[in-house]
Parts: structure tokens; sequence; C-alpha cells
């Protein structure tokens, strides 16, 4: 092995390196050259180099990003890359500012492609040899024109949400819980809606937020904003004069790329109107309620007192008036055998038969007054009954349909049938009709009577109306809270149906009444 010696003016000799080693230096030497060259273009970024303003190599990369070839751009001045020899004297000025001990700075700015597009840049440069600048340097550059247009549509969506944030009605909000608990953003709109305080007040004190919440109304809010999902909460708020409102507050969450619950971004709505609103039909609504529970109670003791009355009626003409008219009728027949001239037989027994008619008229009128039947076997058995005294004073052909499921309670017994009575008098009276259908229907919603007829019918005219009796079944259909309707013309029949409810205070299905 031979040693090789450099020696330096009159100094002793020195030894650099041994052969073996020096050629084991150039092929390492060789292999990092080769790697830097493998690096230099595969580079994403362009790299250059230049020397007194002039391109002396460039990457594959730096080629596609300003649309030159290799062989173009080597020899080119660097000024020509840019959009004028100022934007070059500015970037540098500006590459000199930022140049640090090693010489190197960075500055943005935009090259001219062979195409003559505009493209933003941010260029790096690195002094060969920071002593010796005319030695030339090498740059990095990185198309940042996506990245800038992406900023500036950022930029300008955060100034339209910005500004829509500052004139929206509503407060807008971001309530920060990681790293701790804070209001990380408000509108403006707050100090109105809170009565006078500011997006600064809540952000200097995170817990002013929770303080304004009503007790009441804070567990749910709590509950709702941990939930990790969409939520909608009515909760109530202090104003900064003591005074409450109503707010709707919407929020969803905002996790992390490691799905942990980072935030919650919503709005914050006054809605002490429509909740006070809300309150009013609430009220409304009860008093209502009561009412009408109350006007049930008054209809079950006027009705209880009207069947009481007409028992009691029965009762005296049964004890009292017929008994006499019967005694009566009974003297006179006695009468007829101690006399002697015909005209006087004659009349006597004329007196006794129509006293024996009243009698019978009177034990109809008893019927009609106090049916026992109704109290004992409900509503479908005194129709059928009443039904069977029609078809025997009438001859017509009577059908009684009932899908009752359960009897319904007296009082709504007492009036169906107090309506329906009256329907069937009529017809009995007026429509000449040689068939009389009732239809029964009742469920735990209410009760549901047809009355029909195939007489000769009538027009629907208002005097005819309270002839007839109409108004009175109306309106004792409708101080039950059901309604009442009738149809009806020349030569047509006759159709009464009505609808009584069973729930207590219940009202009538809208568009029935007629």
């Amino acid at each position: 092995m031979s040693t090789v010696y450099a020696t330096q003016g009159t100094d002793a000799p020195r030894r650099v390196f041994e052969a073996p080693d020096r050629e084991a230096f150039e092929a390492a030497l060789a292999a990092g050259r080769a790697k830097l060259q493998s690096l230099y273009r595969m580079a994403p970024i362009g790299i250059g180099r230049n020397v007194n303003r002039v391109i002396q190599e460039v990457n594959p990369a730096f080629c596609q990003m300003v649309g030159y070839s290799a062989d173009e751009l080597v020899g080119m001045p660097t000024t020509a890359l840019y959009l004028s020899e100022a934007d070059y004297e500015a970037v540098g000025k500006a590459i000199y500012a930022t140049s640090d001990r090693g010489g190197t700075g960075t500055a943005a700015c935009q090259f001219r492609r062979k195409d003559g597009a505009a493209i933003d840049v941010l260029v790096t440069v690195t002094a060969i040899d920071p002593q010796n600048l005319a030695a030339g340097s090498v740059w990095a550059v990185m198309d940042v024109t996506d990245l800038k247009r992406a900023q500036e549509a950022q930029r300008e969506s955060d100034e339209r949400f910005r500004r829509l944030a500052e004139n929206a009605p509503d407060v807008i909000f971001r309530y920060r819980l990681r790293p701790e608990p804070a209001v990380e953003y408000v509108n403006a709109v707050v100090t109105e809606i809170s009565g006078g305080y500011t997006p600064d007040d809540l952000y200097a004190d995170a817990a002013l937020f929770w303080r304004l919440v009503h007790p009441d109304d804070t567990a749910k809010l709590v509950e709702a904003l941990q939930s990790g999902r969409p939520s909608s909460v009515v909760a109530r708020w202090r104003r900064k004069d003591g005074s409450w409102i109503w707010s709707e507050v919407r929020s969803v969450p905002v996790f992390g790329d490691d799905g942990e619950l980072l935030a919650y971004e919503g709005i914050l709505r006054d809605v002490t109107e429509h909740a006070e609103a809300i309150e009013e039909r609430k009220r409304n609504f009860e008093l209502l309620r009561r009412a009408g529970e109350e006007r049930g109670r008054l209809l079950n003791r006027l009705v209880h007192a009207q069947e009481e009355e007409r028992r009691l009626i029965a009762q005296d003409l049964h004890d009292d008036s017929i008994q006499v008219l019967t005694a009566l009728a009974m003297r006179l027949e006695l009468l007829t055998d101690t006399l002697e001239d015909p005209s006087t037989v004659s009349e006597v027994t004329e007196a006794a038969c129509t006293t024996r008619s009243v009698i019978s008229g009177l034990r109809g009128l008893l019927f009609e007054l106090d049916p026992p039947v109704l109290r004992r076997e409900g509503l479908a058995a005194a129709l059928a009954e009443q039904l069977d005294l029609i078809r025997r004073q009438t001859g017509a052909e009577v059908r009684l349909e009932s899908r009752m499921t359960t009897e319904p309670p007296f009082e709504t017994t007492a009036i169906a049938y107090r309506i329906a009575q009256e329907a069937l008098v009529n017809a009995r009276k007026h429509a000449g009709a040689t068939l009389l259908t009732v239809h029964v229907d009742g469920d735990e919603e209410g009760l549901r009577v047809c009355v029909a007829d195939d007489g000769c019918g009538f027009e629907m005219k208002p005097e005819q109306l309270g002839h007839l009796g109409l108004v009175s079944m109306r309106e004792r259909a409708e101080t039950a809270a059901g309604w009442w309707q009738v149809d009806s013309a020349p030569g047509s029949g006759t159709m009464v149906e009505f609808f009584l409810p069973l729930r207590p205070g219940g009202a009538a299905l809208a568009g029935h009444a007629a």
C-alpha cells in the first residue's frame, strides 16, 4: 500500500490518504451523486441551479411546472420566468431579507408559464457558497396556485359566513369542549337577545353561558350537548335585566379526526312569543276542558231532571188522572144499565167510549213520557218498542239495525232516544210512510243514529224546520256536544242523522253539522 503526500510551501509533507482509501472514497462519492441525481429527477417540486442569473440546470418537475423543456430552460435568464423585471427585483430583495446565515431565503411570487399563464409559486433559494455569491445558487420552487385559490376561496367563504352571521336574527355560536370548555364564537345579535351581554363577555367568562340557563332547563341542555347527536332543545335564558326568555337551541356536534367530540355549533332562536302563545293555548285548552266537563255535568243534571220530571208527570197521570177517568168510564158503563131512554143510553155510551179513548191516549202518553224499557234494557230495546207501536198504529213496515258495542251512559241514551223519538213521531204524523228504518251504531267514541222513512218528504224551509220540531232535535244534539242533520225533499222521504260523543267534554266531528 503506497501513501500519497501533499506539500504546501516549505512545510513538511502531509499525508492525505492511502491509495486504496481513495478508490473507496471515489466509489462512495459516485454512489452519493447517483442518489442525489435520482432524488433530483424524482422530486415532486421544481429544482434548478443558476449562475449569474442564468439557468444552468433544472429537474423534470420544474419543466412540467413552467411548460418549457430542459433544453429551452438551460441558458435562459432567470428573469424570463417572472412577470416583470420589477417582480424579479422585488423577489430578490424579499429573499435577501429572509435569508438566514446559510444564505437561504424564501419568497412568494408568480411565474409566467410558456403558454402565458401566471402561476403562484413559493421560491426558496440557497447560495452555493455564501462567501462567494458569484458561484451561483440552487432554488426549489413549489406551485401553490391551487393552494392559494383554495385559501382565497376559504377567505371568501369565511367572509360570507361572517356577514351572514353578523346580520342573522338568531344567535350563532360555537361552543368548544376541548381542551377546555369555552365559547369560541358568538355573533353580535347575542347582545340584543340577552339584553346586554356582549360576545366579549361570553369569551372572557366561559361559565357565563351556563349561568344564564334556567336551573330547571340545565340538565336537558347538558344531556343534549353530551349526546353526540344533532339536537333541538327549548330552554329558558336569563337576560341581563333579570327577565327570562324562551329559546330554541339547535346544535350539531363537531368531531376530530380521531372521533373525539371537540365542539358544538348551532343557533339559538328567541321563541318567547311562540312559547308564551303555546302556554296561553294550554291555559285556554284547560279552561275549555274544565268548561266542557262542567257543561257535561250540567247536561247530566239537566237530563236527569227532565227524565225525573217526565217520570213524576207520568206517575201523576197514572195514579190520578187515569184512575179517575177509568172510574168515570166504569160508572158511565154501569149507568147505561139503569137508563131506559134509548137516546140517553146512546149518549152515555158514547161518553163512556170517549172516556176510554182518552184513557188509551193518556196511556200512550205515559209510554212516551217515561218508557220503562229505556232504563231496564237500553236504547235499542226502547226504539224497538217505539217502532212496534208505530207499526200497530199505522201498519207501516219497521226495521231496526243496532251495532252498538257497548251501552252508552244513561244521559246519552236518554238524549238519543228523545231525538229519535221526535223523528219517529214526525214520520208517524206527517210522512205517510210505508217503511221506517232506524240504524244505531255505537263505540267508545260516540253514538250515531239514523232515522229514515220513505214518506212524502218536505221542503227544507225555515218555517218547516220550526214546525216539525227539527230545531229542538238539533239543540238537543248540540247541547250534548254532538251534531245533527236532516235531508229531505218532496216525494223523496226524510232522513234524520245525529251523533253524540261519549267522551266527557267531547266535541262533534267537524263538517257534519247541518
